[in-house]
């Protein structure tokens, strides 16, 4: 919001002279005298500036206090990203006057004005003309960065159904079958979803949620049916607790689930750098995060920072000057997910249904009051406070909501929703955690007289519930007590439950106790001691004491086999009972999964002939376009790696993938040749995927994968894999010392690795594909025939690499630069034959021309001195055997002293 007409009316209130003494030589009157001049202002740290008229000497600024002039530098200071106080403030004080360099010693472009809590300093440079204003962080406004989204346009869709079936069987033969399927069918715009249970005992096909759900940038819509279990769609959620949403509905609002990188990127702390400094962030004595920032305003993002609330403490630093030092407030929880001076929305319309017992009076409820309207917002007004409001409304009434959301410290948290119904009824919500202590206490308001709307939304029956839970470290163990009570207008029920444990004699002692206080009816208590010991790995016993209100109920003596293996875990447990009940008992599970399904089964039989079975099989299975398969993993979108071997004539091998999450590492696993690999993938988030071939020593083709995941995704990573083959070579040059580096060219080329300084490399390279090993400019050659040793030595060579650019030797004065001369050779040739070899190095020696010979394996490579004159028998000779001129870096009067 502009704050121009604001700034107008307020330093109209502040506004008055200020005038200091006037005790000075004449002689420097003009200095002391104020006169109206045209000022530059600007921020520190800011390189944009902006002139305005002020009246000014050498000791003070004062603005000129005209519409205009205050008009233009309101518009320089919103510019900066100030907020609309801090304008008014400054503008206030630069009317009133400022003093021109307060505490400045020195050069005044130079001084850095001592840091006043909660207000802005100035310098007021007299001979640059120039007024330097130096903010503090609160000052800066709190948005975001420019939000950028992800496309909603949406490819690699499937169809990802989530699928539970479990069985009950007792010992009269009464069963009980469930089968529940949550599918959800990726859309090229949105995606759809179902939340479906058969129950085989009613025969009934229940559904839980049948919606479509879609959105573009930061606007997202859901159209359809949904139960009890309310989406999460953004932080006005928190309004409803409590309240029964459930039916056929179109919602429309805000959300962040589209935008581009870390949501918790756009929540940012703000503060302003006047100039470039070393920037610490502390966390008590912690140091959490350190860089250097420029000067002018910068900020810090809540991905940089570790999730929780607390206080940090931002330095700035200038040799062993802090330059700044701020606290600030932290609050990096899910629930404080809104950005600080932002809003989220939502509006919704529907039918509401009502999902409570059949008897009850809501089923009388006319389906003309079951339309419903609602309008909610939340706003985040400071780091520590999250506020929301809401209104529903349907024909004949309305509930106003509103919330609170406050944290203090990370201990600390106090929430409290409000209802209020026009047509009376009330419903409070309120919450209190401090430290492992932790509140809460809801009131519903309602009868059978009151509105259609309060039964759909609370039911009929008004209840108050409220509960206290303690949890911690006590008397050398871990424990914790929970206490809560509920009534109604019929009933009244109260429970404390207690439990603590702690090592001792060897094994773990245990307590549970529970007391339950039912209105009218007799009270009900017990409480359990066990005492556990290992006897092994898999092995272990427990004996335990079972007391009531009458009494000891009995002793349970068991002993426990278990295992747990690649794919699950068994167990199997017999026990003794004695004292008022008093049977033997068996009782056996196992768990685990496959790689396309989950399972679990549990039975149980004593010596009273009580028995029972019972089980499950889960999974997710997919279909897409190319593939169907299905996984044990519970999921909404997946990516399936699967690579093919391209040399089907190596063994099999396993290949390392990282996966980066958000752009940070996230997972690191092993994916094999002889199954396919499914990975669950976390909706909204952004998702990388690498094959890493260095790691494993191959060649990848497609091996990497990134996008951004939404629900109802699927991929598949179709990498081709070709195994390398490595070599070492001992690397020398023509005088066999060391050569520091070395590359390789060609198509079978992967890698080169430096082992030592002492050139011993490592290179992988693809078998049956050849490839050339290069140092500066030359070739380094070597004798295939040696490749699988252990190593082989290598001989970086001049003229090789590129034949083309050699020079033809020619008796010419001018063939080569005067310059070139002395870093010039020629190279005679490449000779399979040591007889052929051994003939021309005899040819040269008789004309007397100097020459070097490198012997690698069958072939040899002949070198001669290069000459700016040659003899008649030279020139034969050169002319004869096809010489070329080559230039080199050697030395090449130590190359040919060499023997």
């Amino acid at each position: 919001m502009k704050c121009r007409t604001l700034v107008l009316i307020v330093v109209s209130l502040y506004y008055s002279t200020i005038g200091w003494s006037a005790n000075y030589p004449l002689e420097f009157a003009d200095f002391f005298e104020e006169r109206l001049e045209i000022i530059e202002i600007i921020i520190a740290g800011e390189t944009r500036n902006q002139f305005v008229n002020g009246f000014v000497n050498y000791e003070t600024f004062r603005l000129t206090n005209t519409a205009d002039n205050i008009e233009v530098l309101t518009g320089y200071l919103e510019s900066q990203q100030l907020t609309d106080s801090a304008i008014t403030k400054i503008i206030a004080q630069l009317i009133m006057g400022v003093r021109a360099n307060p505490g400045c010693e020195g050069r005044l472009f130079m001084c850095i004005p001592k840091d006043v809590p909660e207000e802005a300093e100035f310098v007021f440079d007299f001979d640059a003309q120039q007024l330097k204003i130096f903010v503090g962080s609160y000052m800066l406004s709190r948005n975001s960065e420019d939000a950028e989204y992800y496309s909603s346009v949406r490819l690699s869709n499937a169809l990802v159904n989530w699928s539970d079936l479990y069985f009950y069987v007792d010992g009269d033969g009464i069963y009980n079958l469930n089968w529940s399927n949550n599918p959800t069918l990726g859309l090229p715009l949105g995606f759809f979803s179902l939340e479906t249970q058969y129950q085989h005992r009613e025969r009934e096909l229940e559904l839980y949620q049948a919606l479509y759900d879609v959105e573009v940038d930061e606007y997202r819509a859901i159209i359809g049916y949904q139960g009890l279990q309310a989406i999460t769609f953004n932080t006005t959620d928190f309004l409803n607790y409590g309240a029964n949403y459930a039916g056929v509905g179109l919602s429309l609002g805000s959300s962040q689930n589209l935008l581009k990188g870390q949501k918790l990127a756009q929540k940012r702390i703000y503060f302003f750098a006047p100039q470039s400094a070393q920037l610490e962030v502390y966390q008590g004595d912690r140091l959490l995060l350190n860089k250097v920032v420029s000067s002018g305003q910068q900020s810090i993002g809540y991905d940089e920072l570790p999730s929780g609330v607390y206080s940090i403490t931002i330095v700035l630093k200038q040799g062993d000057q802090d330059i700044l030092r701020e606290q600030r407030q932290i609050v990096n929880t899910t629930q404080f997910s809104l950005p600080v001076g932002y809003w989220d929305y939502r509006v919704d319309a529907g039918v509401l249904d009502d999902l409570v017992m059949p008897e009850s009076f809501v089923n009388k409820i006319p389906s003309g009051e079951r339309n419903y309207g609602r309008a909610a917002f939340a706003y985040r007004p400071s780091e520590t406070w999250l506020l929301a409001m809401g209104v529903t409304s349907n024909i004949d009434d309305s509930l106003l909501q509103t919330g609170g959301y406050w944290v203090y410290g990370d201990s600390l948290s106090i929430q409290y929703n409000l209802g209020v119904f026009v047509s009376g009824s009330r419903i409070h919500y309120g919450q209190v955690s401090v430290g492992s202590l932790s509140s809460s206490y809801r009131y519903v308001e309602s009868d059978e007289n009151a509105s259609a709307l309060t039964h759909l939304l609370y039911g009929d029956i008004a209840s108050t519930d409220w509960n206290v839970s303690l949890s911690g470290d006590a008397f050398g163990g871990t424990g914790y007590l929970n206490y809560f009570n509920y009534q109604t207008v019929h009933s009244k029920s109260d429970n404390i439950s207690l439990s603590w444990s702690r090592e001792a004699f060897g094994g773990r002692f245990n307590i549970n106790t529970t007391y339950s206080m039912f209105g009218e009816q007799e009270d009900n208590w017990n409480t359990t001691l066990t005492w556990t010991i290992s006897l092994d790995n898999n092995l272990s016993a427990r004996t335990g004491f079972y007391v009531d209100q009458e009494g000891l109920a009995y002793n349970r003596n068991s002993v426990t086999y278990q295992h747990s293996g690649d794919y699950g875990y068994t167990s199997s447990t017999v026990s003794i009972k004695r004292g008022r009940e008093s049977d033997a008992e068996w009782s056996a599970n196992v768990s685990g999964h496959r790689d396309a399904v989950g399972y679990s089964a549990y039975t149980y039989l004593n010596s009273d002939e009580q028995r029972s079975l019972s089980g499950n099989l889960s999974g997710s299975q997919i279909i897409s376009s190319q593939i169907g398969t299905m996984t044990y993993k519970k999921g909404r979108a997946f990516v399936e790696i699967k690579p093919e071997l391209v040399e089907s004539e190596t063994a099999p091998i396993d290949i390392t993938y990282n996966i980066l999450k958000n752009g940070e590492y996230w997972y690191r696993d092993k994916v094999y040749f002889d199954r396919t690999t499914l990975i669950k993938l976390t909706p909204y988030t952004d998702m990388a995927f690498e094959l890493d071939a260095d790691m494993d020593n191959v060649d990848i083709k497609e091996g990497t994968y990134h996008q951004f995941v939404m629900p109802g995704y699927y991929y598949q990573l179709n990498s081709k894999i070709v195994p390398l083959m490595s070599q070492v070579f001992l690397v020398n040059d023509m005088f066999g010392s060391p050569v520091s580096s070395v590359r390789c060219l060609g198509d079978g080329c992967k890698s080169v690795e430096t082992l030592s300084d002492d050139g011993v490399v490592r290179v992988n390279y693809r078998k049956g594909i050849s490839f050339k090993l290069i140092s500066a400019e030359r070739q380094c050659v070597y004798n295939p025939e040696l490749m699988g040793e252990p190593h082989i030595q290598a001989y970086c060579l001049p003229g090789l690499y590129d034949e083309n650019n050699n020079i033809i030797w020619d008796d010419k004065i001018d063939l080569i630069s005067p310059l070139d001369a002395e870093r010039a050779l020629l190279y005679i040739g490449k000779y399979e034959s040591m007889i052929e070899a051994e003939h021309i190095l005899l040819k040269l020696q008789e004309v007397g021309l100097a020459s070097k010979s490198i012997d690698v394996g069958n072939n040899v490579y002949i070198y001669a001195r290069y000459l700016k004159q040659y003899s008649m028998a030279q020139r034969d000779v050169l002319e004869s055997i096809d010489a070329y001129v080559v230039l080199d870096s050697i030395n090449i009067n130590q190359l040919f002293s060499m023997r």
